[in-house]
């Protein structure tokens, strides 16, 4: 056993040397030159470590130095602005949004089918509303003693009789209110379109740099006019024992209907609505056709609700204030009575009017102004929008038992606030900018 184990240790010598190849001893010279240098490469070694940490060290005191600068001349704030200004331009938040809520819950498209609506065919072509074409400053940096001076190019039309609009500008990021031209109010004639200038001045000396060497300052252009939006839903009625008919025996009353917003299979129908910053939309939670039974034996009331939101991101600002709803009902339908609307003495030959009240007016317009103006549930109350109302009707009688489209049309004139914005640099000296 013995040489057979000196045999194994004698194979494994050989083959360790075979792989790490021939050695040789070192020469005495060499190990004398590793005695004396060995303190030296210690030494090296711990050193290195050392003047790492030193250079960290350094580093990290020169990040913290060239924030604090960064911050205290006032480039950070600059940068900032520059920056939250360019993101506020860009309309990507609401449709990132919609898009994650359709993620989470892929049936909200078809439980809100009969809240959308689309904008009328006849009206979409028509460039209603107002547009700045574009928010200038004269200069890009300025000195603090300075007055800002900026100009604007404004593109509107109206659908409405005598619209107005009227224009103010701020800095807010000092809280200065500019002088504005024009002035006064301008006037709108209907079915017109009109291009002017707008002149916005910051006063001088009022914008104050204190210890920062430059700084930015955000100056927004307002624009208030009001305006007029219509929007309509086909109402089809039949009577209720050709429904009940039709049903048993499995036909889709529908079947020959050419709409495209009308979803046949589940009765709901999508609103149109004119073109402007605004869309209304008209729901009815029950399917049609509508019937003079209504949707229960005991109760013969249908519901019907007209919200308000903004059009798209391509109008900036939102909505600023209600001033007017109307809704029109068929001869044949009845609004149920409530502390909403009230019965118009205005005559028409094709429809019943009905006016919202105006104590309904003055709640919707009180929700978020004053104190609450600021928060962010307001804030996207006003840029999103709201339900106007929830009311509902009967029909009083039929005109035909057969399937019969008539219309439920919604007005809502409107005051809405337009605004863009443009940041400019104040510095102590052009040198520095």
């Amino acid at each position: 056993m013995a040489d057979e184990r000196g045999d194994d240790r004698r194979i494994r010598d050989r083959w360790n040397k075979f792989v790490s190849g021939p050695q040789q001893d070192k020469p005495w010279w060499r190990s004398l030159l590793d005695i004396i240098t060995a303190p030296f490469r210690w030494f090296l070694h711990y050193a290195g470590g050392i003047f790492g940490i030193i250079v960290m060290l350094v580093l990290l005191v020169g990040a913290v130095i060239f924030a604090y600068n960064y911050a205290t001349s006032g480039v950070l704030q600059l940068q900032t602005t520059q920056l939250v200004d360019t993101l506020s331009k860009t309309p990507i938040l609401k449709p990132i949004l919609d898009t994650l809520k359709i993620i989470k819950d892929p049936s909200i498209t078809v439980r809100q089918y009969s809240w959308q609506a689309e904008v009328d065919e006849n009206s979409q072509n028509q460039e209603l509303g107002l547009i700045f074409q574009k928010f200038t400053s004269l200069k890009k940096t300025y000195l603090p003693n300075e007055p800002l001076s900026f100009v604007a190019s404004v593109k509107i039309a109206s659908l409405k009789d005598d619209s107005k609009v009227t224009f103010s500008c701020e800095d807010t990021t000092s809280k200065i209110n500019g002088n504005i031209e024009p002035k006064e109010p301008v006037v709108l004639p209907k079915d017109s379109i009109q291009v002017f200038s707008v002149r916005c001045d910051i006063p001088t000396e009022t914008i104050k740099l204190g210890e920062k060497k430059i700084k930015a300052e955000t100056v927004v252009l307002k624009a208030v006019y009001d305006f007029k939006t219509n929007a309509y839903i086909e109402a089809y009625t039949m009577s209720k024992q050709l429904l009940t008919e039709k049903q048993n025996n499995l036909e889709n009353v529908f079947e020959n209907e050419e709409n495209s917003r009308l979803n046949k299979a589940t009765g709901e129908v999508r609103s149109q609505y004119t073109a402007g910053p605004i869309k209304i939309l008209i729901n009815s939670e029950y399917s049609q056709p509508f019937t003079e039974a209504g949707p229960f034996t005991n109760d013969p009331y249908y519901s019907l609700g007209i919200a308000i939101e903004k059009a798209s991101s391509f109008y900036q600002g939102r909505l600023n204030k209600i001033n007017n709803v109307y809704l029109y009902l068929p001869k044949n339908f009845e609004l149920k009575e409530d502390n909403l609307f009230e019965f118009s003495n205005e005559e028409d030959e094709i429809f019943n009017k009905y006016k919202l009240k105006e104590e309904t007016i003055n709640k919707l317009n009180s929700v978020c102004k004053g104190p609450n103006s600021l928060n962010l549930e307001c804030q996207t109350y006003w840029e999103r929008g709201f339900i106007i109302a929830l009311t509902s009707f009967k029909v009083n009688s039929l005109n035909k038992p057969e399937l019969d489209k008539n219309y439920i049309r919604a007005e809502v004139e409107y005051d809405f606030q337009a605004e863009t914005s443009q940041v400019v640099t104040i510095a102590e000296s052009f040198a520095v900018s």
